[in-house]
């Protein structure tokens, strides 16, 4: 299926969000304390220019949240990525509560969610251009089987050996039975016979991520973000802590307003509403360029650079050396 983009590439499908989306207040889409908080980890990620935690490594461009008017099915966060002339997409839904069997209700409405994807926006899918995402944290049951066989699933085609229903059921027990509890949930919203059936299951566990997050103050996810922002945060003064928890103070304005947030006006709020000045960070790849003073004591030459040029974003910085001069001393 042919999708229009729209003019700026991975806008939304039909370029919908050139539109102004209707505020999921209208429609009750409000988001939770653990939503808001996986919001805080990307936007992170966004101010370091940094790819998302799970699928595509191109840098994070811009986040949208709640855009289940804009066309997107797993609606809670989208997450655009951009290298060069290269974008990405993910379409993430956050659940606190779910089971990968065919009798949680969550879980069936997520598997429902994806199939209407791949109705609307295959080409994307099939392309790498865009790929699903399950945020699971909390009470959450059977999730790293489910991870693990989408892993599976993408590294086999359907016509190359993909068939969990023919492994050793001593050996892969708990990969068959996810498969098969899989395959229930998308035959229950998809309606397929079995040759379409598995086919459409396939497409869709080749192109799905599971992120087991942990996003509370004391998670795994969240410890590591403070550290991956400890660098920006010391630049302009300021506790690390602070500066994360400004994000997130944004982050619970962001969904109830379906915001769709890029590196500019993530900066633009920070200063605004927290007197957080990072127009100068240098964690984006910025160029600092200055004078190099050397005192030597010993004796022999010195070969001194008038001009250093750091790349933050490499971790081997490079020095140039301009008007190279020896300076001996007696």
């Amino acid at each position: 299926m042919n999708r229009n983009w729209g003019g700026d590439g991975l806008s939304s499908p039909g370029g919908v969000l050139a539109n102004i989306p209707v505020s999921p207040k209208v429609t009750g889409g409000y988001g939770f304390e653990f939503e808001q908080r996986v919001v805080t980890l990307l936007l992170g990620r966004l101010l370091r220019n940094a790819p998302p935690p799970v699928g595509f490594q191109d840098p994070i461009h811009r986040i949208a949240l709640q855009q289940k008017n804009a066309g997107f099915h797993l609606d809670d966060i989208v997450v655009f990525g951009k290298r060069n002339s290269r974008e990405s997409c993910l379409q993430i839904q956050v659940k606190t509560e779910i089971s990968a069997t065919a009798s949680d209700a969550s879980f069936k409405q997520v598997v429902a969610a994806m199939v209407d994807v791949c109705r609307d926006q295959g080409d994307a899918l099939d392309s790498g251009v865009m790929q699903l995402v399950i945020a699971a944290g909390g009470k959450v049951k059977h999730m790293k089987e489910l991870s693990d066989l989408s892993e599976w699933a993408a590294s086999r085609s359907l016509n190359s050996g993909f068939d969990p229903l023919g492994v050793d059921p001593f050996v892969n027990r708990s990969l068959r039975e996810r498969y098969l509890y899989f395959r229930e949930a998308v035959q229950l919203a998809a309606g397929h016979d079995d040759d379409h059936l598995d086919r459409l299951v396939h497409r869709i566990l080749s192109t799905l991520r599971v992120w087991l997050v942990e996003p509370t103050e004391d998670g795994h996810d969240w410890r590591r973000e403070l550290e991956a922002l400890d660098t920006i945060a010391s630049r302009v003064g300021l506790p690390v802590g602070d500066l994360m928890n400004a994000m997130l103070a944004l982050s619970q304005g962001y969904g109830p307003r379906a915001a769709v947030v890029d590196i500019d006006m993530l900066k633009a709020e920070l200063r605004r509403k927290h007197c957080i000045d990072l127009a100068n960070d240098m964690e984006r790849g910025d160029t600092v360029r200055g004078g190099i003073s050397v005192t030597h004591t010993g004796s022999g030459n010195v070969i001194v650079g008038e001009q250093q040029t750091i790349n933050f974003n490499s971790p081997n910085f490079s020095t140039k050396n301009t008007n190279p001069r020896s300076a001996e001393q007696p």
